[in-house]
């Protein structure tokens, strides 16, 4: 009988000692499971009779600013998650070139492959003629993958309308688009900012809300990409404003000018609502 003890002691250490050897070690204190599940906060219901007030603009963040560093952290990529999530089918991009004369580009009209954006940004495949390993005289076509280089996604661009809410007496910024913009380069020297895509900023929340961005402050929050644009945790200056013809303030203001415009927009959002109380 203590013979059997001891053997089966034994078997029991040994499946101790193989269930170590092949446990994955967590890099962590804790187990993380708040970003698994995590789902977007709805927003208020909102009814049209109740819309006091609104105001359609377009901003740019540019991720080189301090503020807007997070995301672009090597753990949580902005522009890998939207991407990734695309590639998937969890997203669908669309086309930010204009469909038709009255298409500015951004009302999600046509959908855009991602194949389709890959090779607009000089990814893809491409076929190349490569010597014959025997006689070098024969070219072969050989298919080869371009790579993409996300640092040079180095802005994004959302569309958002600012409205006053009489229900609940808030002035209420909701995001409709997301779009990447890359940096190309032209002959010239200069750089321009091309978008990518456009997502459909309410559709994205979801696949947002899974990943967490880096909190150098805090790193038990569990901040999510959906909560940093909620929050307006971000740094971004307005590029245009819902006018009769359609043009950016670039259109009409340059240099100083156009940098006191998109301050001047701004500063109307906030003091619409800050004239309609009384202190």
């Amino acid at each position: 009988m203590k013979a059997k003890l001891i053997f089966i002691g034994a078997l029991l250490g040994m499946g101790g000692q193989v269930l170590g050897q092949t446990q994955q070690p967590r890099d962590k204190a804790y187990e993380e499971e708040n970003m698994v599940s995590a789902q977007p906060i709805p927003y208020p219901y909102m009814r049209e009779a109740d819309v006091m007030w609104e105001k359609r603009v377009w901003q740019e963040i540019d991720v080189r600013e301090k503020m807007n560093e997070v995301i672009i952290h090597p753990t949580a990529n902005l522009f890998t998650v939207l991407m990734n999530a695309v590639k998937a089918g969890e997203l669908t991009a669309y086309d930010p070139n204009p469909v038709s004369a009255d298409d500015p580009g951004d009302e999600f009209r046509q959908v855009l492959p991602p194949d389709r954006i890959m090779a607009g940004m000089g990814g893809g495949y491409d076929t190349i003629q490569v010597p014959d390993l025997n006689d070098p005289n024969i070219l072969r076509d050989t298919i080869i993958q371009n790579t993409f280089d996300p640092g040079t996604v180095q802005k994004f661009r959302i569309k958002e309308d600012w409205i006053f809410d009489k229900q609940r007496s808030v002035m209420e910024p909701r995001i409709i688009g997301l779009a990447p913009l890359y940096a190309q380069p032209l002959p010239t020297g200069d750089t321009v900012y091309v978008p990518m895509f456009w997502v459909y900023y309410p559709e994205a929340r979801p696949v947002l809300a899974s990943v967490e961005v880096f909190n150098p402050y805090n790193q038990a929050t569990n901040l999510s990409f959906d909560d940093w644009f909620i929050q307006r945790l971000f740094a971004s200056y307005v590029i245009k404003e819902a006018n009769s013809e359609g043009l950016p303030i670039k259109a009409y203001a340059q240099g100083k000018d156009e940098m006191y415009e998109s301050r001047r927009i701004k500063e109307e959002i906030f003091n619409y609502e800050h004239d309609l109380w009384e202190y």
